[in-house]
């Protein structure tokens, strides 16, 4: 708003400036003065269209800048919510196998094992990391991680490679026909 009304208010001083300028122009009669007169113009109105454009590439290079700071914001915060989440997928898969390779019954689990602690750690930090990603993560990394806690195979590549792209990324898209984004809560 405040922009409009600058640019406004500087057009009609430089429309002003000119009507001025030309009514001395026309209803001088001493030749000389005319003359001066011109030149001391010519050189208000290069004044004028200078500092016009100082502040216009000002400002456009403030807004650019202000853009790129939040950008590099953006991704900083992304990347701490990815380190994170990877984090927590990681150690969720560590665990699994290890209860897998003990053959740990999860329906009823010991809670004194020290492995069915550290599962049940891991499975909650990273229930809270999963359902946190719908904040900040693509549709596909989010359709990709809801797969694989359904119980799909684990493309890693295909999973980091979205990750990556996600960081280069700097859009906050909405997500397009979404089916479901599921609550996953922790096993205890």
């Amino acid at each position: 708003m405040r922009k409009k009304i600058f640019w406004t208010l500087l057009i009609v001083a430089i429309l002003i400036c000119s009507y001025i300028a030309y009514y001395l122009i026309v209803n001088l009669d001493n030749k000389t003065v005319r003359e001066t007169l011109k030149i001391s113009l010519i050189a208000s109105f290069t004044a004028i269209i200078s500092i016009v454009g100082s502040v216009f590439v000002n400002q456009h290079l403030t807004n650019e800048n202000s853009k790129q700071q939040r950008d590099v914001e953006i991704r900083k915060i992304k990347q701490e919510f990815y380190h994170k989440f990877s984090e927590s997928f990681l150690l969720k898969l560590t665990y699994s196998m290890k209860i897998d390779q003990n053959k740990i019954d999860l329906k009823n689990p010991d809670l004194s094992n020290p492995d069915v602690q550290k599962y049940l750690e891991a499975d909650r930090i990273f229930c809270l990391e999963k359902n946190r990603l719908p904040l900040y993560a693509s549709q596909e990394l989010v359709e990709l991680v809801e797969s694989v806690a359904k119980g799909a195979d684990v493309n890693f590549s295909k999973l980091y490679s979205l990750i990556r792209k996600d960081l280069c990324n700097n859009d906050f898209l909405e997500f397009k026909d979404l089916n479901e984004i599921s609550l996953t809560l922790p096993m205890i």
